[in-house]
């Protein structure tokens, strides 16, 4: 059973009212916010904002807020020391990139706080690539200050709606699912190394390639590689490819409805009852509710990257979703693999 449900089926259900509420008041004012202005990287607060709910960081809204402030500003300064000092020496750029990568998985599976660690890996994934589409030193600053006011809305609207909406009297187990399940030292070396593995090849990949109008890409494995869904079995991890394209049908849904009524007070309709809907099965104890956070996040992501581009967005959409799903399939796939790799190993080592 995932830990979303069971975590569901262990809270009164005036709780589970709350919860869904504050996903979708939250989500829908960083959604409303971006998508009004349209910074470079601006559907990145949507999406933050629906990992921050469904996974909320550890303790009472204010302290939480602040500590998640400290981890976007060291994941900010990380990610500029990697695009603007490591990344012209690629050797040097590999080999510190594979470190960073094994620390903070391993911090990950020994009980760290998953949305500290996703912010990291965003801006050491994401920051070297948006630098490889600017030519000056100017427009690729600009567009990593496009990270902090993604990360800082996202963190402004977690705060607003957790204090908006607060627990029910009585109630105070809402901020304590974010930590992963603390493993042993040899589990979790064992889980940061097939994490890393799986991470690394595609970045790289990437990087030499310079196909940094995919950055979808990259956010995804990242964020699929910090679900536990993903490598737990073949049926959970086909589940988990389930929902994402689960995700990609609700968008083009969204996409429809809108062409039919485009007014930006129907998108913010639009997106609560989106959010609602999203929040109802990610907070609920159906088959699917572990799995719906990442089938939400393509729905922000989708929707915001193909609006960058004014022209083919049916055709974006639709090339995304596949990518999307492929990148989804790779990282079942990957760990999966490494798994039976381990696994093989380690029998060796006991018949030997």
């Amino acid at each position: 059973m995932s830990t979303s449900v069971a975590a569901t089926l262990s809270i009164p259900r005036d709780l589970q009212r709350a919860r869904i509420l504050r996903f979708s008041l939250g989500v829908s004012v960083a959604a409303a916010v971006a998508f009004a202005f349209q910074w470079p990287l601006f559907f990145l607060a949507p999406a933050l904002t629906v990992f921050l709910l469904a996974h909320p960081p550890p303790g009472p809204p204010g302290h939480a807020a602040w500590r998640l402030g400290i981890a976007i500003l060291v994941s900010f300064a990380l990610g500029l020391v990697f695009a603007h000092i490591l990344l012209p020496y690629p050797l040097v750029y590999v080999t510190f990139l594979s470190l960073a990568l094994l620390r903070i998985n391993y911090w990950v599976h020994l009980g760290g706080v998953r949305t500290h660690a996703l912010l990291a890996l965003i801006a050491i994934l994401l920051l070297p690539m948006m630098t490889l589409k600017q030519q000056n030193l100017a427009g690729a600053m600009l567009l990593s200050l496009s990270f902090l006011a993604s990360t800082g809305l996202a963190a402004l609207a977690f705060l607003a709606a957790t204090i908006l909406v607060p627990d029910p009297a009585g109630c105070d187990t809402m901020l304590h699912s974010s930590h992963s399940k603390p493993a042993d030292p040899y589990a979790a070396k064992i889980a940061a190394i097939k994490s890393t593995l799986v991470l690394l090849p595609i970045t790289v990949l990437f990087l030499s390639r310079g196909w940094a109008s995919e950055l979808l890409i990259l956010i995804f494995v990242a964020i699929f590689s910090l679900s536990p869904q993903a490598a737990s079995s073949r049926a959970e991890g086909s589940k988990f490819v389930t929902a994402n394209l689960i995700g990609g049908a609700a968008t083009l849904l969204f996409y429809w409805l809108m062409v039919a009524v485009p007014e930006y007070h129907f998108f913010v309709v639009l997106m609560m009852l989106a959010t609602l809907a999203f929040g109802s099965m990610i907070f609920s104890p159906g088959p699917l509710g572990g799995f719906m956070m990442p089938a939400c996040i393509a729905l922000m992501v989708l929707i915001g990257g193909s609006m960058t581009e004014h022209t083919g967005y049916m055709d974006n959409i639709l090339i995304r979703i596949v990518f999307i799903s492929l990148a989804a399939i790779y990282v079942v796939f990957a760990l999966a693999v490494w798994d039976r790799v381990i696994a093989g190993k380690q029998a060796g080592e006991l018949t030997s």
